[in-house]
């Protein structure tokens, strides 16, 4: 598991029909993002604590900037993110979203820069490109809102073969992560679902090449201590105990995120 393989699974493509479940599900995901991208003041109070796994952000950017030639997606792009950088660059940079209020943000931000970007509003789950459409796909924070078949199944269709993605996902295991998700349940949709070892062992079954990077593990810890003198040792301690626990294959899986790379078919 999460490592190399022959050959991904073949892929209906057929455009899915969203059923009556599906489409009230969708409308709670864009209610809640047109009001956290309106206003987002209480998902900033605790923005000091993705300090822990910033080294996790940084892999998934790096990953992002180091693929960026030819025609990109961005998947669940929220306000812009990345697609911007990869405009700067010169890639064909297309960006969706299912909050129509973040794709007007992005795209004003976008005009402001000068920028070629392209932004659309879009269901992540019944995309409507073309097969074979992207050289690279890449969301942060997007699979663990979206049905997994569904959104890998397109990530896989609109993307050429040898294509690749990459994602940043938060995981379903940490008991301490998901003790502070019960008690804060306005920060979070009720119909999203960090990942677990099924949805991972579903994306490498439809990749040629799969591979998953853990943070956030012992690196925790320095959470409470972020703000005083011996934060940064604290957190650059822990990210050293991280490589080495997050290197276990049960233990991997009780880490905050999870960086994900595969190709295409």
């Amino acid at each position: 598991m999460f490592g190399p393989q022959e050959a991904g699974v073949a892929v209906d493509f057929e455009r899915m029909t969203a059923d009556p479940i599906n489409i009230e599900r969708l409308e709670r995901e864009r209610d809640f993002h047109d009001d956290r991208f309106s206003d987002d003041s209480e998902r900033e109070s605790t923005g000091k604590f993705y300090e822990v796994v910033a080294n996790g952000f940084d892999h998934y950017r790096d990953a992002v900037l180091r693929q960026s030639s030819g025609d990109t997606l961005e998947y669940g792009c929220g306000t812009g993110a990345l697609a911007f950088d990869l405009a700067e660059q010169g890639s064909n940079s297309v960006a969706i979203d299912i909050s129509p209020v973040a794709i007007s943000e992005a795209e004003q931000v976008a005009h402001a820069r000068g920028l070629t970007a392209r932004f659309e509003e879009m269901n992540a789950e019944a995309m409507t490109f073309d097969n074979d459409s992207f050289d690279l796909v890449f969301g942060s924070g997007i699979l663990h809102h979206l049905d997994m078949e569904r959104a890998t199944q397109e990530v896989i269709r609109v993307l050429r073969p040898g294509g690749r993605a990459v994602f940043i996902e938060p995981l379903g295991y940490n008991p301490i992560i998901n003790a502070y998700r019960r008690v804060t349940p306005t920060m979070r949709t009720e119909d999203e679902h960090p990942l677990l070892r099924s949805d991972l062992e579903l994306l490498e079954s439809y990749a040629s090449s799969f591979s998953a990077d853990f943070y956030g593990l012992a690196a925790l810890a320095a959470s409470p201590f972020l703000s005083t003198p011996v934060g940064g040792t604290l957190l650059a301690f822990g990210q050293r105990l991280d490589r080495a626990l997050l290197g276990v294959p049960n233990v991997q899986l009780l880490a905050w995120i999870v960086v994900i790379e595969l190709t295409a078919p």
